[in-house]
């Protein structure tokens, strides 16, 4: 009687896949994840283009100042001026 009872509850309860079938499924899903990531990179690189300025090797144009560096007057521009610690001043003015 118990093992009637065993039996019983074991046909009830949910069968382990087979491993093939378990490895077949990481496969489809692995490939699914890397199609999805594909999708997202070809997005975000195409959004990239859209914002791009120019492809141009010009640069734009600076404005050059007089920079106040070391006690000496050094002409560079604006961005160069302050980020080496300098006090820039325009050099029309």
């Amino acid at each position: 009687m118990v093992l009637d009872e065993l039996d019983a509850a074991r046909a009830k309860m949910p069968q382990p896949k087979a491993k093939a079938v378990v490895e077949e499924e990481d496969s489809i899903s692995l490939a699914t994840r890397a199609m999805e990531t594909k999708d997202k990179l070809v997005k975000q690189s195409m959004q990239l283009w859209e914002k791009a300025k120019s492809l141009s090797s010009t640069e734009e144009k600076t404005s050059i100042v007089n920079c106040r560096l070391d006690g000496s007057t050094q002409f560079m521009s604006e961005d160069d001026c302050l980020l080496r610690g300098g006090v820039p001043k325009s050099a029309s003015g």
